[in-house]
C-alpha cells in the first residue's frame, strides 16, 4: 500500500455509528473517497447506522462481549477510526478493541477520538473508559505506521439534542454558568482525520505561533486536541444562534439533571447515550473543556466551523416555529 491512505484498493474501518461522532466520520468518508467504508455498529435499530447503509457503507453489527465479532471488524482492514464505545451496558470492554486491533494483519493506520482531558476525568464512569482506551492505545501504536489521538471540545452537534426548545420555546439550555467553551464541529473532525491519514497536516518542525495554546503537542507527537478558534460564553452563542436563525433566541440558564430531565422526556435518544452526554456536560461546567487550541486549523488549512455557520448549515433542524 501507498503511503497515502487513499490508495482505491484501501478498506477503510469506522467503529461507532451509533456515535453521532462516528455517524459523521463515516459520513463524510462515505462523501469523499471512493474506497470501501465498513462501519461497526452495535444498537440494532438506530436510524444513524440505516442512513449510513443507505449511502453505500458496509454495516458489521458487534458486540463487546464477544472478542470474534469485534476481530472480525478488523479483517482485511488497513485504516481504522475508533469513536469508543461508552453508550453500551458492557462499555467497560471497550479498551478490549485496542488489543484485537493491534493483532490486525493487514492494518497500518489508526486513529481514536477522544476528549479533552481525558487523562484527567476518572471521576466519571464512561469518560474514564476513554482514558483507558488511551492509554491502551499508547501500548500498541507502535504497531501502526500512522497512529494518532485526537482530543476534541464540546461538539457543536451537541445542540441538536435541544433543537425542540429551540424550535418551540425560543430559548438556548446552558447548564454551565459563567464558563466559556470552544466547541467543534464533528463535521471538521472527520475532515481533519482524512488530513492527517493522507500526510496533510503541519510537519513536527514547523513553527506556531507563540500565542497559541499547544498543551496537546507537549503530551505526545500524536496527539491534537482539537477546538474551534475561541472560547465563548452561552450569551455569545445564543447571540450567533440569532443571527443564524434571524430570530431572537434568548439563554435559559438551567441546571445540569432539569436539562437532562428535558432530553429524556423526549425519548428520542437511548438511556446510555443520555448518560454519556450528562458525565460530558457534568465535565464541562467543571471546566475540563475550556480548552482552545489551533490545532484544528493547522490541519485543515482553514479556520474551523463556527457556531453561527453551524446553525446556518442546519436551519431546518433549528428553525424556531412562528
Amino acid at each position: 500500500m501507498s503511503d497515502t491512505l487513499f490508495n482505491i484498493n484501501a478498506k477503510v474501518l469506522v467503529v461507532g455509528s451509533d456515535d453521532m461522532c462516528g455517524f459523521m466520520i463515516a459520513k463524510t468518508f462515505l462523501k469523499h473517497l471512493k474506497n470501501e467504508i465498513r462501519v461497526g455498529y452495535m444498537y440494532e435499530h438506530n436510524p444513524l447506522t440505516k442512513e449510513i447503509e443507505r449511502e453505500g457503507a458496509k454495516i458489521m453489527r458487534y458486540n463487546l462481549c464477544d472478542s470474534r465479532s469485534m476481530e472480525r471488524l478488523f479483517e482485511g482492514i488497513h485504516c481504522a477510526v475508533i469513536v469508543p464505545p461508552v453508550f453500551c451496558h458492557n462499555y467497560q470492554k471497550a479498551p478490549e478493541m485496542i488489543e484485537i486491533a493491534a493483532c490486525s494483519e493487514h492494518l497500518k493506520m489508526f486513529v481514536m477520538t477522544s476528549i479533552l482531558h481525558a487523562d484527567k476525568l476518572g471521576d466519571w464512569d464512561r469518560l474514564k473508559q476513554i482514558c483507558k482506551m488511551e492509554k491502551e492505545f499508547e501500548n500498541k501504536m507502535k504497531k501502526w505506521d500512522k497512529a494518532y489521538i485526537l482530543r476534541k471540545s464540546m461538539p457543536l452537534e451537541g445542540f441538536y439534542m435541544v433543537r425542540k426548545a429551540i424550535q418551540e420555546k425560543h430559548m438556548l439550555p446552558w447548564v454551565f454558568g459563567d464558563n466559556e467553551i470552544a466547541p467543534v464541529s464533528l463535521c471538521d473532525v472527520s475532515k481533519a482525520i482524512i488530513n492527517l491519514l493522507c500526510g496533510k497536516h503541519r510537519r513536527e518542525n514547523e513553527e506556531l505561533d507563540a500565542s497559541v495554546n499547544i498543551e496537546s503537542l507537549t503530551h505526545h507527537k500524536h496527539m491534537f486536541c482539537l477546538t474551534g478558534n475561541r472560547r465563548k460564553s452561552g450569551e455569545e452563542m445564543a447571540k450567533e444562534c440569532s443571527e443564524a436563525l434571524d430570530t431572537h433566541i434568548k439563554l435559559k440558564s438551567m441546571k445540569i439533571d432539569e436539562l437532562i430531565e428535558c432530553i429524556r422526556k423526549e425519548k428520542e435518544f437511548p438511556e446510555e447515550m443520555i448518560k454519556f452526554a450528562k458525565e460530558l456536560l457534568e465535565a464541562t461546567k467543571e471546566g475540563y473543556m475550556d480548552g482552545q487550541t489551533r490545532d484544528l486549523e493547522h490541519i485543515l488549512g482553514k479556520k474551523p466551523m463556527s457556531v453561527k455557520e453551524y446553525f446556518e448549515e442546519n436551519r431546518k433542524e433549528f428553525m424556531p416555529n412562528k
